[in-house]
């Protein structure tokens, strides 16, 4: 237990010091060249360790009644898993299954062992996933087991989604799906904090699929490989049958003062409504480049952009520069994930007006179905048509 706990806050320190880093490297790197490898180093000790612990049963992994899906990855920062996880949700409700959402609430306010995620405070992620789609009971808590008990106790679930759990072994997954980004791949190929790896890239090998991810462009061919997917093919060749596109598409934007739930599509503009226009950019995600680039690529004027690093909270100072972008009559762009820090301003009368000028971007993960299935029918989360 105290192994697996300070593994855990070890890994947490490294992954937050790369809110604001590169992807290719950390900032315990910039600061400290010298000492990167050495800290690498035990860092994967302690990553091999561990997982050296389950294989000889010293730590025992639980079976749940329940078929589960993993949805994970093994580097830091966005590589998507949220859409991904949504996707799927919404592919098992669409077979007339019951499903259930589990996430550990990363950097949540509240911590709340198996409490539904109907507040911001629970968990960016897990709040979003829950407004996107309230038939599906998503829970909060470090403890994946305790929740997977509650949930085969209650009786009202058929398939269960764990989000980011690729390296919690503590409980055996049916299906795991990791995701890579089709753009940076495994970075330069080096464990936390000397680069962007949370595991080691031989664990791929233990994924039934890997997923590569991206933003599509408005106009012009899909994106399918790139020079970091072509490395990944080449260092990894026994992944090639295993590897399949996943498409992150642009639904439109939405007023925040609308989101999520629009009632008709005559509240949704077209995606490429802000095209040829000046606007501001607002970010608090992992990645934020990621948004600009599919911005500018779509010929949008990003005059001004607000970085915030992954998960932090929204200052006065944020909403201050909100309400001078608007002043200034600079549309306000958002992606979903900011959506969710900023709906306190619906609370406040006096920020009412800005609302209407924030729009929020509204994306859809496009899953490999026939890929999905292939993994599906050799599992217990095997899915009539």
């Amino acid at each position: 237990m105290w192994l697996r706990m300070w593994l855990r806050k070890f890994r947490l320190i490294l992954e937050q010091s790369l809110d604001r880093a590169p992807l290719n490297r950390g900032s315990y790197y910039a600061l400290l060249p010298s000492f990167a490898w050495l800290l690498s180093g035990f860092y994967g000790l302690g990553v091999w360790f561990h997982q050296w612990l389950y294989q000889i049963g010293a730590l025992k992994a639980y079976r749940p009644a329940l078929p589960v899906i993993c949805v994970g990855n093994i580097t830091t920062g966005g590589s998507g898993k949220t859409p991904v996880t949504i996707a799927l949700a919404t592919y098992f409700l669409e077979k007339g299954q019951r499903v259930a959402v589990l996430s550990k609430g990363y950097r949540a306010k509240k911590t709340a062992q198996g409490h539904r995620a109907d507040s911001p405070d629970y968990g960016d992620e897990p709040f979003l996933i829950q407004q996107r789609l309230p038939a599906v009971t998503v829970l909060v808590g470090s403890s994946r087991k305790q929740n997977l008990e509650k949930l085969t106790r209650e009786g009202n679930t058929d398939v269960v989604i764990i989000d980011d759990g690729f390296q919690h072994h503590a409980v055996k997954a049916a299906v795991n799906l990791v995701l890579v980004d089709r753009h940076q791949g495994l970075g330069n190929g080096k464990l936390l904090p000397s680069g962007p790896l949370r595991d080691f890239p031989e664990r791929l090998n233990q994924a039934h699929a890997v997923w590569l991810t991206g933003m599509q462009p408005l106009s012009g061919a899909a994106v399918l490989e790139t020079p970091a997917i072509t490395t990944l093919r080449h260092d990894y060749p026994e992944l090639n049958h295993r590897l399949d596109s996943v498409s992150i598409c642009t639904e439109g934007w939405i007023s925040l003062e609308k989101w999520p739930s629009a009632s008709s599509k005559e509240n949704i503009l077209p995606s490429e409504a802000f095209s040829g226009k000046s606007v501001a950019l607002f970010t608090t995600f992992a990645r934020p480049e990621r948004m600009k680039t599919w911005l500018l690529q779509s010929g949008v004027d990003v005059q001004e952009h607000r970085l915030l690093p992954d998960h932090e909270p929204v200052s006065c100072d944020d909403t201050q520069w909100l309400k001078t972008m608007i002043q200034q009559e600079f549309p306000v762009l958002v992606s979903e994930k900011d959506a969710v820090k900023l709906l306190f301003l619906r609370e406040d009368s006096a920020l009412a007006g800005i609302i209407p000028m924030i729009w929020v971007l509204k994306i859809q993960a496009v899953l490999p179905i026939a890929a999905l299935e292939r993994c599906l029918s050799g599992s217990v989360c095997e899915v009539s048509a």
